[in-house]
């Protein structure tokens, strides 16, 4: 197993233990002193995963919040396989619940709030426990299918459900103890996340549960609540239930392969069809050699003629195909992802917001992954979802002095005035070169996210000024603005979009360049005019414009963008001036009225302002901090809810929060230095608070869990964020996919070897 201490050897980008045996990030490398497990079946539940070995030894890695490892700790994941003790001989997962045979009977863990794992309804279990199957059950069974809500287990042709009744197709919408479905010979069972099915012999598929997007076969309005014939046109072989999917492999009885049909939600080219309502069963492309099919969330996954592939929602990169972003993708554009066995896709899960993806497919016993790592659902000994802060190291192990977040990535200025970046480089916006992921794939072996610092174009170097938006970098040196990145974003404040910088940006009056801000949707540059010139997706323009030149406005400084309304702070008057969208109180003024001009707030009292998303933030020369706007997820500091018409000082613990000197905004997340310790409030699904827990939403600020000392600057990112020791230590937390909390760590867009050990 991996050491609980992990360091990281950066120039070979490795993962040590602490007795300094290495193997690289992405892979399992027998030679680097790592042992890839043997796999005979593997399952994937909402970000946990489990694999069966080829002598019946049960592992299972990544979240363990509900004990879905069954390893009897409250630790919150694994980044690397652990043992599950016992003999098993079939494994199967639900969102946050693992069930195995272990002997022929059925064991289950994890959460049990629906009774999915032994009818104790709102009870965690960290260790396995036997099912709750009555007398007349049988004391062996075969195959074991659990589901989001709910789970079977097939002996001899019957079939045994428990959990959320929705799913016993037993007729009895209040019954959740185990009870036996009608019938003796059923083949094999799938469950979704409210609606199950299953093959049977005499009667083909019979599907149960809800069916709001037809993924039952039916069209009722109400959920079925006994098994139903599904009509189709020849004999299933295979059946799998999604989220709102189901599909199933026909063809003639006792083939290994045949047709893949499909019925139930079809956003974003799920389901293979140009239409984007809900369809009843119908085939997917022409192939008659579909040999296996996964559905998942808003994906299904399949091998046709021994190769894998994937389509419908990108997700987070759970189409394998390398390339970045949350789009539809159709059958007939999915990727080759190989030879495969075995394909098994992230169940479905209602705490997330967005789709989480990961996949895993087995050739041979040989398993890759690829998609959302967050939880360590690689199995390859690191996590890219951090909970706290870990260090992130200098590649010449200088000092760092300052840091700026944006979206996936973030920068930083080291003590002799190098520029390094890490995260996200898909548009370019770190190096401004070798960009893939959304113009082009990343491939195994090349360039993608940059993971460690690295370092940033010379135009970047010993800049006066930096700042970043979503997907684009720009830096000011002396009278000069440069930007690189995200070409077709407006964001570079050029028209050319022949090249991804870096590239001069121009002003568009005689003054020249004296001070550059910006954050999320866009930059603004100040020129000894006094005028302000802004560009990027707020100002939907490619050039700058000049947004204020007025003398009411002058000298504005510190810009900062939200999705539709910008502020930035008079330096002489100390006010804040905004403008924009004020349909969520994002002005701050004490209205919800529209503001096309900019207006002058708050004069005296205001030291820097920031914003992200429709929330504002403002640091009082006071020390205090007070938020306004959009309150969606506790964002600025009060109960989530309604907006915040006016400026509302933000708390923590002892009362409102004083002695603060620098304030960082996401969309969701606001933090302050206070005393020289971080601290944030708002959202905090994706470790966003750096506190070491997750899916909350807290308006009241609390330290982030940084090692003890004084920090000097602070940065906030999408879902996460990084803070500044005076002793030249950089931490980051947070979300991580892209690589941006700089230690190494990521998910991935194409397959890399999983569930790898160390001796």
């Amino acid at each position: 197993m991996l050491a609980t201490g992990c360091r990281y050897n950066f120039d070979a980008v490795q993962v040590c233990d602490d007795a300094g045996m290495c193997r690289p990030i992405d892979g399992g490398d027998p030679d680097a002193g790592t042992t890839q497990l043997k796999l005979k079946r593997v399952d994937i539940g909402a970000r946990h995963v489990c694999g069966l070995t080829n002598d019946n030894k049960l592992y299972c890695w990544g979240d363990n919040t509900f004990g879905e490892l069954g390893i009897g700790t409250n630790e919150p994941y694994a980044a690397e396989p652990r043992l599950v003790g016992g003999t098993w001989t079939d494994v199967s997962l639900g969102d946050e619940h693992t069930c195995a045979l272990r002997d022929g009977v059925p064991f289950c863990w994890g959460n049990d709030i629906d009774d999915q794992v032994d009818g104790m309804h709102g009870t965690y279990f960290r260790s396995p426990t036997p099912a709750p199957l009555d007398a007349f059950a049988p004391a062996t069974f075969e195959r074991i299918f659990a589901g989001g809500l709910a789970t079977c287990a097939l002996a001899s042709g019957r079939l045994w459900c428990w959990g959320r009744s929705i799913q016993l197709g037993n007729g009895d919408v209040d019954t959740i103890t185990a009870t036996q479905l009608p019938g003796s010979d059923w083949t094999e069972a799938a469950l979704g996340q409210q609606h199950a099915c299953a093959i049977s012999t005499s009667q083909g598929l019979m599907c149960w549960g809800v069916t709001d997007s037809g993924q039952a076969g039916s069209t009722s309005a109400t959920p079925l609540t006994t098994p139903t014939p599904v009509p189709l046109p020849m004999t299933p072989l295979q059946v799998s239930a999604g989220a709102g999917i189901t599909c199933v492999i026909l063809g003639a009885p006792g083939a290994a392969r045949g047709q893949l049909w499909c019925f139930g939600y079809n956003g974003q080219a799920t389901l293979a069809t140009p239409s984007s309502q809900d369809t009843p069963p119908h085939q997917i492309g022409t192939s008659d050699k579909w040999s296996h099919v996964a559905a998942g969330d808003v994906m299904v996954c399949g091998i046709d003629n021994g190769r894998a592939t994937c389509w419908g929602t990108n997700g987070t990169n759970g189409i394998g195909n390398g390339k970045f972003g949350n789009y539809g993708l159709p059958l007939d554009e999915a990727p080759d992802l190989g030879p495969a066995d075995n394909i098994v896709v992230f169940k479905a899960s209602s705490d997330l917001p967005v789709p989480a993806t990961t996949v895993c497919k087995q050739s041979g016993d040989q398993l890759t992954c690829w998609g959302e790592n967050a939880d360590g659902q690689f199995g390859n000994g690191i996590a890219s979802l951090h909970r706290t802060p870990t260090e992130v190291k200098h590649p010449a192990n200088r000092q760092w002095r300052s840091v700026i977040g944006a979206s996936d990535h973030a920068c930083g200025k080291d003590e002799d005035g190098a520029l390094y970046c890490w995260g996200g480089d898909y548009y370019m916006q770190i190096t401004a070169q070798d960009g893939h992921g959304f113009y082009q794939p990343c491939v195994p072996g090349g360039v993608c996210d940059r993971r460690t610092p690295t370092l940033a174009p010379a135009e970047g170097q010993n800049a006066d000024d930096l700042a970043t938006t979503a997907s684009s970098t720009c830096a000011r040196k002396g009278a000069t603005i440069s930007c690189w990145g995200d070409r077709d974003g407006a964001l570079l404040g050029t028209d050319s979009a022949a090249t991804n910088g870096p590239l001069d940006v121009p002003s568009q009056t005689a003054g020249q360049w004296i001070a550059l801000s910006g954050s999320m949707f866009g930059m603004c540059g100040s020129a000894d005019d006094q005028s302000l010139q802004c560009w990027g997706t707020v100002a939907q323009t490619t050039q700058p414009v000049t947004v204020m030149s007025d003398a009411a406005f002058q000298n504005v400084r510190g810009t900062s963008f939200g999705t539709a309304f910008g502020c930035g702070v008079n330096p002489t008057s100390h006010a804040r001036v905004c403008w924009g969208d004020n349909s969520q109180a994002q002005l701050g003024a004490g209205t919800q009225n529209a503001q096309a001009t900019p207006l002058v707030l708050d004069t005296g009292i205001v030291a820097a302002v920031a914003v992200g998303g429709n929330t504002g933030c403002m640091l009082e020369t006071t020390g205090h901090v007070a938020c306004w706007g959009s309150n969606e997820h506790a964002a600025a500091g009060g109960p989530d809810g309604m907006p915040l018409l006016s400026p509302t000082r933000i708390n923590d613990k002892d009362g409102e929060l004083t002695g603060c000197t620098r304030l960082a905004i996401a969309q969701f997340t606001g933090c302050a230095l206070c005393n020289g310790v971080p601290e944030c409030w708002g959202r905090g699904l994706y470790g966003g608070l750096g506190r070491g827990i997750l899916g909350v939403s807290d308006p009241v600020a609390a330290p982030v869990s940084v090692p003890a000392g004084t920090y000097v600057e602070i940065a906030t990112m999408e879902n996460g964020g990084c803070v500044v020791s005076s002793a030249g230590k950089a931490y980051c937390w947070g979300e991580g996919v892209h690589g941006s909390n700089g230690d190494g760590s990521s998910g991935s867009p194409y397959p890399v070897p999983a569930a790898t050990v160390l001796p």
